[in-house]
C-alpha cells in the first residue's frame, strides 16, 4: 500500500478513502461477530453435552461413596469381631492349657501310686485271699 498524503487529497477523495476504510472495518466487525457467535454456540453445545454427563458422574460418585462408607463400616465391625474372637481364643487356650496341666498332674499322681504298689505283696495277698475264700465258697455251695 502506498502512503497517501491526506492534505493533498480533495474532500471527495477523502470521503471515498474514509468510506473504503469504514467498509473494511465493517467487514472485520462482521467476521469478528460471526466468529464470536460460532464460538459461543460451540461453547453452549459443549456445555449442553457435558453438564448432564457431569451430573450423572457426580451421582455415580455419590452412590459409590455411600457404598464405600457402608463397606468401611462393615470392615470396622468385622475387625472388632475378629479382635474379640482372638482375645476369646487366647483365653480359651489358657483354659485348655490349665486343664492339660491339671490332668497331667492327676495322671502323674496315679502313675506314682501304681508304681508304689508292691506287686509281689499284692500277688501274695490275692493268693491268700483265694485260699481263704475258696473253702468258704465250697461250704456255701458255689
Amino acid at each position: 500500500m502506498e502512503k497517501v498524503k491526506f492534505d493533498e487529497l480533495t474532500e471527495k477523495e477523502l470521503l471515498v478513502k474514509l468510506l473504503e476504510s469504514q467498509n473494511k472495518e465493517a467487514k472485520r466487525a462482521k467476521i469478528t461477530m460471526i466468529s464470536s457467535i460460532v464460538m459461543t454456540t460451540v461453547v453452549f453445545i459443549a456445555v449442553a453435552i457435558m453438564v448432564p454427563k457431569l451430573f450423572v458422574s457426580l451421582s455415580k460418585i455419590d452412590s459409590t461413596m455411600k457404598k464405600v462408607d457402608t463397606l468401611i463400616s462393615q470392615c470396622e465391625t468385622t475387625i472388632s469381631d475378629a479382635s474379640s474372637a482372638i482375645s476369646n481364643i487366647d483365653e480359651m487356650v489358657k483354659n485348655v492349657n490349665n486343664v492339660v496341666v491339671d490332668n497331667t498332674e492327676a495322671v502323674n499322681e496315679a502313675l506314682n501310686n501304681l508304681n508304689s504298689v508292691d506287686i509281689e505283696t499284692l500277688n501274695k495277698s490275692i493268693t491268700d485271699l483265694s485260699n481263704i475264700v475258696g473253702p468258704l465258697a465250697k461250704l456255701l455251695g458255689h
